[in-house]
């Protein structure tokens, strides 16, 4: 089962012909998903550019200065990430080869996912005796931020593997609590990284308790709430997890929490994490135009105010995406960039028509 929920969003607007700009009113356009999960974008609702008039010359170059502007498309939009919060056991009693290999894959996701996340880290248990009601705290320790994971990747690493006892529910609590605190409309999920069954009975805010069957019976609660609040949860242990207890245990939270996997073996492991990913790229690069341009060859593009060459070969530039010329592609570098970008607009700029001194 993959975590496949980003989105590509784009809005598009035209301005008409140069002699017609000042009425033009504008428009957005409507946004669509294919059953590819891919996006479209429909702009056929706004004004179109002014029909060529007869005798036009075709062969000069683009005049799009000095006010020989013809027309203009503009597409704008970004990827929509997905909000991963990070809970992180430093309670580890097994293996210690197996928890860093664990924590290493973890971390190269992490980086290599930094266009469709944003990740936040919370922490436990915090400093104190095992099962001590200051072992677990409201709040996330890192909360999501946009772009270099750096930071959040530092504090994962040097989290260390000395806490005392898992309070798994009353973290998974803690969690979900900080995440209904966050009002933007985005999808977010959690990411259980421990080694092994919970040991601390009890929720965030009530007392805790050694009572190990107490411990995991709460936390199948607590995921199972967080679930149905919307926040899904993502478990992942070290394959070094061998003993029947543990494995049946997270087993259990990893079918509680909405993404198990297929098998014997239900929760992710170094070696199967980036299952759960999908491709860091996906999409479409192809986007309409209003109308065509009146003078096909005669068109400029740029990509946050870079130029793009036109290439015909469909290697690395733009070009028309069909015979109509009402849509156009970008192609090698230049999709990539829109396609990992939280920000684009690309400008698509009309040249006119040369007419003949009479």
């Amino acid at each position: 089962m993959r975590i496949g929920v980003w989105a590509l969003v784009t809005v598009a607007g035209v301005a008409c012909a140069r002699r017609s700009l000042q009425g033009d009113d504008g428009g957005i356009g409507s946004i669509g998903r294919d059953a590819a999960g891919g996006t479209t974008l429909n702009d056929g609702s706004l004004g179109g550019i002014d029909p060529l008039p007869p005798n036009v010359d075709a062969s000069s170059p683009p005049e799009v200065d000095g006010g020989r502007l013809c027309g203009e498309s503009m597409i704008s939009g970004g990827r929509v990430a997905t909000d991963m919060l990070l809970l992180l056991d430093r309670s580890i009693q097994g293996d210690q080869t197996g928890w860093r290999n664990l924590v290493a894959t973890v971390v190269n996701q992490i980086n290599a996912r930094g266009a469709e996340f944003d990740w936040g880290l919370y922490i436990f248990p915090k400093d104190g005796p095992a099962c001590g009601a200051a072992t677990v705290t409201a709040g996330a320790d890192l909360p999501f931020r946009s772009g270099n994971p750096t930071h959040l990747i530092a504090h994962a690493v040097a989290a260390g593997v000395d806490g005392n006892g898992t309070p798994t529910a009353a973290a998974i609590g803690a969690g979900a609590a900080y995440l209904h605190t966050l009002t933007d409309p985005i999808p977010r999920f959690m990411m259980l990284v421990t080694d092994g069954a919970p040991t601390c009975a009890g929720t965030i805010g009530a007392p805790l308790s050694d009572d190990a069957a107490m411990a995991q019976a709460d936390a199948i609660a607590a995921i199972t709430a967080a679930k149905m609040e919307g926040f899904p949860t993502v478990v992942v242990a070290p394959s070094t997890t061998t003993a029947a207890g543990d494995v049946a245990s997270l087993n259990a939270l990893a079918q509680a929490g909405g993404y198990p996997r297929q098998g014997d073996i239900k929760f992710f492991t170094e070696s199967t994490l980036a299952e759960l990913f999908p491709p860091p790229a996906g999409g479409s690069c192809i986007f309409a135009l209003a109308s065509p341009p009146p003078v096909p060859d005669k068109v400029s593009v740029t990509l946050n105010g870079v130029s793009v060459p036109r290439d015909p070969g469909h290697m690395s530039g733009w070009d028309y995406a069909n015979v109509n010329r009402t849509t156009f592609a970008l192609f090698g570098t230049w999709c990539s960039m829109v396609l990992e970008s939280r920000s684009f607009e690309i400008r698509v700029t009309y040249g006119c028509p040369i007419f003949p001194v009479p």
